[in-house]
């Protein structure tokens, strides 16, 4: 079973990549095929994070809540 730091870190882990591609989908302005990549990757990283909350809170009635979705363009 996941510790509680575990369960924190792996949170902020999926955090972390879903701001990484939102810094490359902002710096790659000109390129429409890697921003619609990078949305897709921080659509991903949003839901992982979603997901782990949600179970982590499930499972450990002590688990403080971490994640903050990264905005992202919704088409």
């Amino acid at each position: 079973m996941l510790t509680q730091y575990e369960m924190k870190w792996s949170v902020l882990y999926f955090m972390f990549q879903a701001s990484y591609w939102k810094d490359m989908r902002d710096f790659s302005s000109n390129s429409r095929s890697m921003i619609a990549f990078a949305e897709e990757k921080i659509a991903l990283w949003n839901e992982l994070g979603r997901v782990a909350e949600v179970s982590y809170s499930r499972v450990c009635v002590d688990y403080k809540t971490n994640w903050v979705p990264v905005e992202h363009i919704q088409s």
